[in-house]
């Protein structure tokens, strides 16, 4: 399959969608295409929104029935741009099956199944307000305001931007090639400033003029990408945001309930912004955690996503860590993995820093800790370009009400480095290059099918039955190493139903099946054979007593393979 050559699907509205909005495209959506999309409802959030999924497959055969992949976004409410992307998912496979043989072929074969906003209440108010917050609207960890520095509009332009106040004992300094350049302090000083002291465009809680000023800590603290109950989940103490207890919040209960009712999934893709990065597991420990086979399948995954959308694909705890002694506990991908053995990406959407045309740099330490004066150049050079300027307020002079005269400017941060401004292509790109990965990722899922069968006379009225069952797909029926091991998946089971005859060989009308291998345990080029190449295939034989154009029914039932039927006349 070469997902590359699939179109681009225009028909989808590129935009970022509120609540109601999102609601009616998806009822619009199952309404036209009732054969191929279903809309329910799997759980509320904190102030009761609903939380959505779209199942997409051709009905004529159950969703339960197939190998399913999952795809979710908005887990964080600013990363609105993954919410499109898993729209942009949906509208591609509904409006593209029978256009598109790929679409066609995996929705025949296949389960789609999206969450297109977790953090409903979150993104709500992100994209009706100028506050950005993390996930949920719940206060957490404490129930009130702390005293202290919190974020806040105070100029009335929908915006949270910086200010900027002179104070000789400040660790900042205008840069002298751009006067909107705020630069740190070198630690000795050849020059007088002025210097300045930074801080969010905000007021400042409980708070007597003269005392020191000390940022608070957000009270919506809840991160809902660190509820989840795997292995190193820790207290608030350890982890912010982790919450009271795993799966605390409603909405990591919801998807924890989902993935409990639809043990088919066997892959994932979990969409973030920013820094065009493809993650993956684990968060915790290093790669020698992982089991060969099952590390060379996401080495091999990660190259696909590579090419198809061009971000580099790594291990979140080797190079995507805040701090480099600090593991990130209780995240969505490491509980996918570590507790269900499901091969899962975590795509950290737009990436405005190479949009500059800044490359190679490390995604953390350039956020917090590296950026040089000429790369903070470039990116203003990029606003001016091809924003025309629109990304970034000049500085200009504002009368505080609690620290009288400052200077207000800076970064539009919600749609120049969290999301893509709208209008300049970017989206549209974003959303139909991270859907062929997803595409792509589902393409390897494990499928049973029926293969051939023989039906030999042995004597009047007596047959002995043979038929195969194959796997089809790249990935072996039980997905990973890891689900094998932890024995999270339950055995398949054959079961037989006679019409006119009766068994002779044996009175089993149940039987287990074998795992079959896929192609995955056959990446390495070895030319000594560690594997029996013909190990996808299972052969089962029986014999019947009846009279001619007797029939026997045969269904095949997995719970990550699918299942496959098959009616025999003889």
């Amino acid at each position: 399959m070469n997902f590359k050559e699939l179109p681009m699907d225009n028909a989808f509205d590129f935009k970022y969608y509120k609540h109601e909005e999102m609601r009616e495209l998806l009822d619009k959506i199952q309404k036209q295409f009732p054969n191929l999309v279903k809309i329910e409802q799997i759980g509320e959030t904190y102030e009761g929104r609903a939380i959505w999924v779209a199942k997409i497959t051709n009905f004529e055969t159950s969703d339960k029935e197939k190998s399913a992949y999952y795809v979710e976004s908005n887990i964080h409410a600013g990363e609105v741009t993954g919410s499109t992307v898993s729209l942009y998912i949906i509208h591609y496979l509904a409006s593209n099956y029978g256009k598109e043989k790929i679409i066609t072929e995996l929705l025949d074969k296949l389960a789609f199944y999206v969450v297109p906003r977790i953090s409903a209440d979150g993104s709500e108010k992100y994209l009706t307000t100028a506050q950005t917050l993390r996930s949920s609207t719940r206060f957490w960890p404490f129930p009130d305001k702390l005293p202290g520095f919190h974020r806040e509009d105070i100029t009335g332009d929908d915006e949270i931007l910086l200010m900027r106040v002179q104070d000789e004992l400040g660790d900042w300094k205008i840069s002298d090639k751009d006067p909107r350049l705020m630069l740190k302090r070198d630690p000795i000083e050849t020059d007088q400033g002025p210097y300045y002291r930074m801080y969010p465009e905000g007021m400042i809680h409980e708070w007597n003029k003269g005392d020191p000023i000390l940022m608070a800590r957000s009270t919506e603290g809840l991160d809902l990408n660190r509820n989840n109950p795997s292995g190193p989940w820790d207290q608030e103490f350890k982890q912010d945001g982790a919450g009271p207890f795993p799966l605390s919040e409603p909405e990591t209960r919801a998807i924890a309930d989902f993935f409990r009712e639809h043990t088919n999934i066997c892959g994932l893709q979990s969409f973030h912004t920013f820094s065009g990065v493809i993650l993956r597991p684990l968060s915790f420990v290093d790669d020698t955690y992982f089991e060969n086979h099952d590390l060379e399948v996401y080495q091999n995954l990660g190259k696909i996503g590579e090419e198809l959308t061009g971000y580099p694909c790594v291990n979140i705890n080797k190079e995507f860590k805040y701090d480099p002694k600090k593991d990130l506990l209780g995240g969505f991908l490491d509980w996918i993995f570590e507790h269900k053995g499901i091969f899962s990406f975590s795509t950290e959407l737009w990436d405005m820093i190479k949009e500059a045309g800044i490359e190679d740099r490390d995604f953390i330490k350039f956020l917090m800790f590296e950026r040089s004066e000429e790369e903070e150049l470039k990116l203003l050079k990029w606003n001016d370009d091809v924003l025309d300027g629109e990304g970034f307020t000049n500085w200009n002079e504002f009368e505080h009400p609690q620290l009288g005269k400052i200077e207000v400017g800076g970064w539009k941060f919600k749609y120049t480095w969290q999301n893509p401004p709208l209008g300049k292509g970017y989206l549209e790109k974003i959303c139909h290059e991270n859907a062929l990965f997803a595409f792509a990722h589902a393409a390897v899922n494990p499928r049973i099918v029926f293969g051939e069968h023989k039906v030999e006379k042995i004597s009047d009225n007596t047959y002995n039955i043979a038929i195969s069952l194959l796997n089809t797909g790249f990935l072996p029926t039980y997905v990973s190493m890891q689900a094998l091991q932890r024995k999270i998946i339950i055995d398949g089971q054959l079961e037989i139903t006679l019409e006119n005859c009766d068994m002779v060989s044996s009175k089993k009308y149940k039987i287990k099946i074998p795992h079959l291998q896929g192609r995955s345990n056959k990446l390495r080029n070895n030319m000594f054979f560690q594997f029996s190449p013909e190990d996808q295939k299972w052969i089962y034989d029986f014999t019947v007593t009846g009279e001619s154009g007797a029939n026997i029914t045969l269904k095949a039932t997995t719970e990550r393979a699918g299942t496959a039927k098959l009616t025999i006349n003889i």
